[in-house]
């Protein structure tokens, strides 16, 4: 107990009271990453569930088709981009390989977005029905991805 007492004095000497500032630092930069994929994995999940079943609603009442719809659907695909940067920039800081399945459940996810981006065209006449599914699926795809151990491998 009184080593560790030491240890936190201010009586260290500058070097090593430096080191011990830069690991805290470093330990919390870790862990607020951490702590920011996994809200952010909720908040992706949320949004493309809401937005799934906005727009499939809106494709069989006509009264729910709003321009709102459209601004929240990019604003739940942009998330989805933001939850995988995160998630990359968290296995920059691990050492360790990535976990195989969420990491490939994870970009499947941005994988689905081009698909629904690349058919809005071709399938217009039925665009809502196809980012209700799309958008769905998507929040199927992240909540597996969650599920999934995302711990790296040493």
């Amino acid at each position: 107990m009184v080593g560790r007492c030491r240890a936190l004095s201010t009586e260290q000497s500058p070097p090593r009271r430096a080191r011990y500032v830069a690991v805290r630092l470093i330990q919390a930069e870790h862990t607020m990453i951490a702590d920011a994929h996994t809200v952010m994995a909720w908040v992706v999940v949320i949004a493309n569930g809401v937005a799934g079943v906005w727009a499939l609603a809106a494709h069989f009442v006509e009264s729910l088709r709003y321009r709102a719809l459209w601004a929240f659907v990019a604003i739940a695909q942009v998330l989805l981009f933001v939850q995988v940067a995160l998630g990359v920039a968290r296995l920059q800081q691990l050492e360790g390989e990535a976990p195989e399945f969420h990491t490939f459940y994870g970009f499947l996810t941005l994988i689905g977005v081009a698909i629904l981006y690349g058919y809005r065209t071709q399938l217009s006449h039925i665009r809502h029905l196809l980012y209700g599914g799309g958008s769905l699926f998507i929040m199927g795809l992240a909540i597996r991805a969650m599920t999934l151990d995302a711990t790296p491998v040493l």
